[in-house]
């Protein structure tokens, strides 16, 4: 088991930065921006290949958009029972630089979102998982997947689920929606909780694939072939399932506790883990390498082509991490 350390003391990072960094997302070890403590007492430092920037507000996901060539960052925002619909679209540079704090595109539509956590980028939409309700006990989250406009931000759509939250998601070719349901929320979990939903372009939704070898599945992405990749947070397997479920390969990262997944055109893939904070690049033979280290609160995570770099959100530490790859 994991923490991370409660100073913030990467002083040249943040001199125009945050005041203080809060406890990590969901599921994820408590901390700020400095790296990991294992429960031992030994310290994992971020990396000196890792940049980190204070630019989000409890961001679980982020995607590239290469037209316009800025990272689009979830941030959840304030909880939902303090503060209902403050989730937001930022639109950040390849330098860590926020270019739109709060998107609202051409139109002036600004985007609902009460807690957006995956997020895709197909056919000039902008897929979000989101969650409705939350505001006290007895209103329970509601698992909605949102679409919008990439080149507006005009709501065009939402599809509900028969989820207390979907994780991460993956668009198929095809307009097809593949969602991670991690866990029933809170002590909630269990095989039966771990699903993969499958949502089709006229909105029907079906369970693909439940329990093992799911384990609490986070990260989700569509590779070269058409298959469905999942990472699992529960263990350190990254899965791969033909597009009808069959399970038709196994990988493991070099660290347990998975959250995000980029797959590059050549089969490479990276895995960045929330519980140990590194990063995983498996390469197409299946060879394993730690590539980075030490990233607390490390969320579904996204690759900037134009600078390549893989862009890690940070959660509750209010920060994106910025991996430059050789």
């Amino acid at each position: 088991m994991y923490r991370v350390t409660t100073t913030l003391s990467i002083a040249a990072a943040f001199a125009a930065g945050i005041a203080g960094a809060a406890a990590a997302q969901e599921d994820a070890p408590a901390g700020s921006l400095t790296g990991i403590v294992a429960e031992d007492g030994t310290t994992t430092p971020i990396s000196d290949n890792v940049k980190v920037f204070p630019v989000t507000e409890n961001a679980e996901s982020c995607v590239y958009d290469p037209d316009r060539e800025m990272i689009l960052a979830m941030n959840r925002g304030a909880a939902p029972k303090d503060k209902l619909n403050d989730g937001f679209v930022s639109f950040v540079d390849q330098a860590g630089t926020v270019a739109t704090e709060r998107w609202t595109g051409e139109s002036g539509e600004a985007p609902l979102l009460n807690q957006p956590y995956g997020s895709a980028i197909a056919g000039g939409t902008l897929y979000v998982a989101d969650r409705n309700g939350g505001t006290s006990k007895s209103d329970p989250t509601r698992a909605v997947l949102r679409m919008y406009d990439l080149a507006t931000g005009a709501v065009k759509g939402e599809v509900e689920v028969d989820s207390p939250g979907l994780n991460d998601i993956a668009v198929a070719a095809d307009g097809t929606i593949f969602a991670t349901q991690t866990s029933a929320g809170g002590k909630k979990n269990g095989p039966d909780t771990w699903k993969v939903f499958r949502v089709t372009p006229a909105g029907e939704v079906s369970v693909l694939i439940e329990g093992e070898p799911l384990n609490q599945p986070n990260g989700i992405e569509m590779d070269g072939d058409g298959n469905i990749v999942v990472v699992n947070l529960g263990d350190a397997g990254v899965l791969t399932f033909s597009p009808e479920g069959e399970l038709v390969k196994t990988e493991e990262a070099a660290q347990p506790g998975s959250d995000g997944l980029v797959i590059m055109p050549d089969g490479t893939k990276y895995v960045n883990s929330l519980r140990q904070g590194g990063v995983t690049r498996i390469a197409p033979d299946g060879t394993t390498e730690l590539i980075a280290k030490g990233i607390p609160g490390s969320a579904s995570m996204c690759f900037h082509s134009g600078s390549n770099q893989l862009v890690i959100p940070m959660g509750q530490n209010n920060a994106l991490a910025f991996v430059p790859l050789d």
